[in-house]
């Protein structure tokens, strides 16, 4: 609408409009009432006067009339109010009405809607008189509601009339409106009231009588006609009256088996009675059963679902839940077990039927059938379904002793019974026993481990093995001549299910024979005696076989077979088949036996044999004499050489016999060891503390075995070359250690040397030795950063061609790296880490392929340039110093501190240094100026921090190897699956903390961490004793760290004296106990070793005492004896190495069983352990060691022996060895050994090469920069004269095996 339209008209515009619309909807409204109820009043009226109408002619009139009225709302409601009046059509209508309006309202609406042109006042003036028009109009006036009126009077007439038909006629009335409004209803017409029927609607059972009674009253002109309304058919039965009295006539329908419901009603003439429901319900029975099983926890079954066609099969203890549906709905439901009840149902019903649910759990002894009663929604009890309950037994294990195989044996009194066998059991196992009985009277069981479940053969398969050790068992059971074992195993059914159920196996019968052979050896002898005889026979069989067939042969001349001959030929074909089937059983006897690998062979005979008889077989049947001749000549044929064949096994059998022996006498001494390891178990629990020693007896029975095993050792080359080799190794470590603290005493010397320093000697020599010791420690840290900066660690590979590119300096053709990089910490790595650039300035340049960022190399090289310059002051300072130049010596000593200042924030060692220099700055400054005791002060305060940081390191050097103990420790921890395990990382973690501390001079820190690893290494203490002693360790070295942390270095230093004086003492003893095996270098290794444990602990009580000069003389006394002992050891590793390789070479004698080297020789060294432990826990865990060894070299050496194999080549990796052999380089520059190799050479940045030589790690240090040069040529000025010799059988060697 214009917005310049005043509201008066369209408001008065808008009211005449709704006054408007209201007639028409109230007018609408009443003419569509009208439509509905005329045509009511047509359907009651049709349906009275044309009854009976079928439900199909009302329905057709009942939709006509819907038609009807759906035109009404559409002609009377619909379009009237859905046609548009528009406020101009409006107003001319008004105008029309009203002519003395002159047409101004429309006027104004017009010409608001297009006011161009117009002037705006006249519009104004003619708004103005239209809104007046508009506001002297009545809607009411003018819409008048006469027309309503006018459709009214037809609805008020039909109303009147509807309601008076319903007051005079209700019963007929209200019947009449409802099939009216409802054409498919089931009512009858206005005559279904004279009609009574029942019992009306009905619901019966699938086969039951159905009976309805029907009673019209009124005049009866015919029969009834009894309408059945079944699929949609009505079917129409007519029904003579049973009786009438009057106008009462009583019908009757009589069905005598309900199958299918159907719908019923009755007629008489006009008159229609109610349609009613006979439903009939089929028989409950149960459909879709589903059992569902949940089986007792300790079967570890998943549950399982399955249908109930079978019935209920399940272990005792199951929960069975069955499910189901009826297509009939029942109320309740139970299940009767043998006339009992057993539970009831649940049920749930739904539109379809019926579902339900039953649960129960099965007990034992349960067989029989269920019934399922239920309640019908009639009432009815009925059966509903039916299913056999069983419950399954839980068979208890079935037990077999497959070894030994005899069921009476002879043994000795302190034999080891062994027992291997086999267990059916399918679920699972909860004990092992061996049961004893004595003259009949059962004794305590012995408990067993559980055998192994074998799912991969067979899933109820277990297979174990049970040990009873006679030494132990005959006391405890008073020493009877004989007595009886069996195994008992139980499984694991609870008690609450008259469970475990136990399996036994045969009894043995045991007899006591001091004269007896071992039960191993009586094993091996018997099945290789087996194996002769059954040959024997067999031979024997076979021989006789032949000579019924020569026999036969003599007589088949004739075309016919003469009785005879075919008696003859039957006698030796039964014979063959009797020799086929003692070799077959013999062949399946062979698979678990050292003579498993001829099976080939005896099969070989076996089949010519089988040929054989077959051939036999086939002689009678054929047509001419010459053929039967044939094939008996060819059975014959295949005779003899089954005969060679066997006669040829047999020999190699008998050559077996001492393998055999051998084989015995390892398992027996294998067994002798595991009972060793029992008693010294025992007498571990039961000893009073850790330092118990073993006893006596056992120690000597110890020793004698290991005496025995000794000589197996002795008599196989690879055993003997593997011991030889472990020696080796045990010797090179020994060295290693005595270079350690040989190190470590040469540092205590020194430490010692310096201790409580003194100003006896005029201040100028003291002061310019500090400054001598302070330049020296700053070419050091400077060397140190020029390391950083370059990547390589020293100036040999700073760029150098010779070190990046040539043959030397790349890694020589046998592996061994660049001079530098050979095994050492500072450049050890591969090309990429020795020429490129790019990882120039990484501190450990092990192979890192990645350079550092040009900002660290740009603050290396700062720093570098900033310790040059400190050492030029440094060398100043000392110049001004030794010429009494003392002001000069000042400024250029804190010049030297100045340079030191930049730079020590990244280094805790430079600001140590910048701190002493400082320190003799002042002194120097004070001596200047004649102050001597300002100069001796500050003196002092430099050599004590300069003592300070050397016990800092010496201390951080003790701290290293507990952080390497400590994580061997955790290695062993782990591999052994031992609980301390759990606590050994944090150990590792606060130890390595207390180390860095300590690198960094941080003693106070460094304390504290290192009281923190004391605290968890006490937690598995009880556990290890190595791990008790690092413990103790780790407590001295923390104490030592809190001493110097006080500024206590006296205390420290005594600390430290006492921790080398006891590595020195265990250092002595390792050696003492390497008895294996003896040589001279070894006892001049063991009279050094003990000489430097005495000094050692001499100069720690010399420290003690305050007498510092004695302490550093003991120090480098001991040192010196280390020095020889290592050397010594070096030696020794050498000749031993060089021993097991002469060794791998020999041959393994034919009468010696293939026993495996590495099991072998790991047996004899803790057997030896053994025999030389100090208490009895060490004892029992060698022997313990010592019996798993043995037991896997007999078990290798029966395994090779089945498999006609060796334990390995000559030069060849034995057990447990992969990749290279002992000593040998890596195939690349770089290459780590792999896991399993030996080397009988030491560190390993030393070629193996000089290693055989005797070379030290020190000593190759010496010489390694020399390589790069011509050994023959000039060489002969470079190389130290205590090493051309040495150098030059390297380079020779090396040629050789080029």
């Amino acid at each position: 609408m214009p917005s310049n339209l005043p509201p008066e008209i369209s408001s008065g515009l808008r009211a005449i409009k709704r006054r408007i619309r209201q007639i028409q909807l109230v007018r609408g409204l009443l003419r569509v009432l009208s439509v509905v109820l005329g045509g009511l009043f047509i359907l009651v009226a049709l349906d009275y006067f044309l009854a009976p109408l079928s439900s199909g002619v009302r329905a057709v009139v009942f939709f006509c009339w819907l038609a009807a009225v759906a035109y009404g709302v559409f002609r009377f409601l619909l379009r009237p109010l859905t046609r548009k009046i528009s406020l101009v059509r409006l107003a001319r209508w008004l105008e029309e009405r009203h002519p003395e309006v002159q047409e101004r309202i429309s006027s104004a609406l017009e010409l608001s809607d297009h006011p161009e042109g117009i002037s705006l006042d006249l519009l104004r003036e003619l708004s103005k008189d239209a809104a007046r028009d508009v506001g002297e109009l009545n809607p009411n006036d003018e819409v008048r509601s006469e027309r309503v009126k006018k459709s009214l009077w037809p609805v008020a007439v039909m109303v009147v009339a509807l309601i008076s038909l319903m007051a005079i006629f209700p019963r007929e009335m209200g019947r009449l409106l409802s099939r009216a409004v409802s054409p498919f209803s089931d009512l009858g017409n206005v005559g279904a009231f004279r009609f009574t029927m029942n019992p009306g609607d009905l619901e019966v059972l699938e086969g039951d009588e159905v009976l309805i009674e029907m009673t019209y009253e009124g005049e009866l002109n015919g029969d009834l006609d009894f309408l059945v309304t079944k699929d949609g058919e009505v079917l129409s039965e007519s029904l003579s009256p049973v009786s009438s009295e009057g106008n009462k006539h009583t019908f009757q329908y009589h069905l005598p088996s309900a199958e299918d419901g159907f719908l019923y009603s009755a007629r008489v003439g006009r008159s229609e009675s109610d349609q009613f429901e006979v439903r009939v319900w089929p028989i409950p029975l149960l459909r879709d059963g589903v059992v569902r099983y949940q089986y007792p926890e300790y079967t570890g079954w998943s549950d399982r679902s399955e249908a109930l066609n079978g019935g209920i099969k399940a272990l005792p203890g199951t929960q069975v839940t069955v499910t189901g549906t009826f297509d009939s709905p029942i109320k309740s439901g139970e299940l009767l077990f043998e006339s009992k009840e057993l539970g009831d149902v649940e049920v749930e019903n739904s539109a379809n039927g019926s579902s339900f649910r039953w649960t129960q759990t099965i007990v034992p002894e349960t067989l029989g059938n269920a019934t399922l009663v239920v309640t019908h929604k009639l009432d009815r009890e009925l059966q509903g379904g039916s299913f056999s309950i069983e419950s399954l037994i839980d068979e208890a294990p079935a037990v077999k002793i497959l070894s030994p195989v005899q069921r009476e044996l002879k043994i000795r009194p302190d034999d080891q019974i062994v027992l291997d066998y086999e267990v059916l059991e399918k679920i699972g196992l909860s004990k092992a026993e061996i049961e004893i009985k004595v003259g009949g009277k059962k004794l305590a069981s012995l408990n067993e481990l559980l055998p192994e479940r074998k799912p991969d053969l067979r899933p109820d398969l277990w297979e174990g093995e049970a040990m009873i050790y006679l030494g132990n068992l005959l006391p405890k059971i008073n020493n009877p001549r004989e007595f009886r074992i069996r195994l008992a195993i139980s499984d694991n059914r609870p008690a609450d299910l008259e469970g475990p159920g136990v399996g036994y196996s045969e009894w043995i019968e045991i007899k006591i024979n001091k004269g007896a052979s071992s039960l191993v050896r009586q094993e091996l002898n018997e099945k290789h005696s087996d194996l002769k005889k059954t040959i024997e026979k067999a031979i024997a069989d076979v021989q006789k076989a032949k000579a019924k067939m020569h026999q036969a042969k003599a007589r088949l001349r004739k075309e016919e077979v003469p009785e005879q001959a075919l008696e003859a030929m039957n006698e030796a074909r039964d014979k063959l088949a009797e020799v086929e089937e003692d070799l077959t059983d013999l062949s399946e006897r062979m698979k678990d036996s050292v003579q498993a690998h001829r099976r080939d062979e005896l099969e070989e005979a076996i089949d010519m044999l089988a040929e054989a008889r077959k051939e036999v077989e086939k002689a009678p049947l054929q047509d001419t004499a010459e053929s039967r001749k044939e094939e008996i000549d060819s059975a014959i044929r295949n005779s003899t050489e089954a005969v060679d064949e066997l006669r040829e096994l047999l020999n190699e059998v008998s050559k077996d016999h001492p393998k055999i022996e051998d084989l015995a006498k390892l398992e027996e001494l294998a067994q002798k060891q595991d009972q060793l390891a029992q008693e010294a178990s025992e007498a571990a629990e039961n000893a009073e503390n850790a330092d118990t020693p073993p006893e006596q007896d056992w120690q000597k029975q110890q020793e004698q075995v290991e005496n025995e095993i000794r000589e197996q050792v002795r008599q196989s080359p690879e055993a003997k070359s593997a011991a030889l080799e472990n020696q080796a190794e045990k010797a090179q470590d020994l060295a290693e250690k005595a270079e350690d603290l040989k190190e470590a005493q040469e540092n205590l010397a020194e430490l010692a040397s310096q201790d409580q320093p003194t100003i006896e000697e005029k201040i100028a020599d003291a002061l310019a030795q500090a400054q001598e010791q302070i330049n020296q420690d700053i070419k050091e840290e400077l060397a140190e950063a020029q390391g950083n900066e370059e990547g390589q660690g020293n100036e040999e590979a700073q760029g150098n061609e010779e070190a990046q590119g040539n043959e030397e300096g790349q890694g020589n053709e046998e592996g061994q790296g660049n001079e530098e990089g050979q095994g050492s910490e500072e450049a050890q790595g591969n090309e990429e880490a020795q020429g490129n650039e790019e990882a120039q300035g990484k501190e450990d340049a092990e192979g890192s392929e990645e350079a550092r960022s040009e900002e660290a190399r740009g603050d290396d090289e700062s720093r570098a340039e900033n310790l040059s310059e400190a050492l030029a002051q440094g060398e100043e300072a000392l110049e001004g110093a030794k010429s009494d130049e003392f002001q000069e010596a000042a400024e250029a000593a804190q010049n030297a501190a100045e340079e030191l200042a930049q730079g020590a924030e990244e280094s805790p060692g430079q600001q140590n240094l910048q701190e002493r220099q400082e320190k003799l700055a002042e002194a120097f400054e004070a001596l200047a100026e004649g102050n001597t005791d300002a100069a001796e002060a500050a003196l002092e305060e430099a050599q004590e921090s300069a003592f300070s940081d050397a016990l800092a390191e010496a201390l951080a050097k003790e701290q290293e190897a507990i952080v390497e103990d400590v994580k061997e420790e955790l290695s062993d921890a782990r591999s052994n699956s031992e609980a301390r395990a759990n606590d050994l990382p944090e150990a590792v973690a606060q130890a390595e903390a207390a180390l860095e501390s300590a690198q960094d001079n941080q003693a106070a820190d460094a304390a504290e961490a290192a009281n923190q690893a004391s605290e968890e290494l006490a937690k598995g203490a009880s556990e290890s004793a190595s791990q008790q002693e690092l413990q103790e360790r780790q407590e001295q070295v923390a104490e030592a760290l809190e001493a110097l942390a006080e500024g206590d270095t006296g205390e420290a230093l005594t600390a430290l004296e006492e921790m080398q004086a006891e590595r020195a003492a265990d250092l002595a003893q390792e050696v003492q106990d390497f008895a294996q095996a003896d040589s001279d270098q070894l006892a001049n290794a063991r009279s050094q070793t003990q000489q430097a444990s005495s000094r050692a602990e001499q100069a720690a009580q010399a420290n003690e005492a305050g007498n510092s000069q004695q302490a550093s003389q003991q120090n480098q006394q001991a040192s010196e004896h280390l020095e020889q002992a290592e050397n010594a050891l070096n030696q020794a590793a050498e000749n031993f190495a060089q021993q097991a390789e002469q060794a791998a070479q020999q041959e393994l004698s034919d009468r010696k069983a293939p026993a495996p080297g590495e099991p072998l020789a790991e047996a004899f060294e803790q057997s030896a352990e053994a025999a030389q432990a100090g208490d009895a826990k060490q004892a029992a865990e060698s022997a313990q060691a010592a019996a798993e060894a043995l037991a896997q070299a007999a078990q290798q050496a029966r395994s090779a022996m089945s498999q006609n194999g060796q334990p390995g080549q000559p030069g060849q990796p034995m057990d447990g060895q992969a990749g290279k052999g002992k000593g040998e380089p890596g195939e690349g520059e770089g290459d780590a050994p792999q896991e399993g190799d030996r080397q009988a050479q030491g560190d390993k940045g030393i070629p193996p090469q000089l290693a055989k030589l005797g070379i030290t790690t020190k000593d190759w240090e010496k010489i390694r920069a020399t390589l790069k040069t011509d050994v023959s040529g000039g060489a002969g000025e470079v190389v130290p004269e205590d090493y051309r010799g040495l150098v030059k059988q390297y380079f020779e060697q090396v040629s050789k095996e080029q």
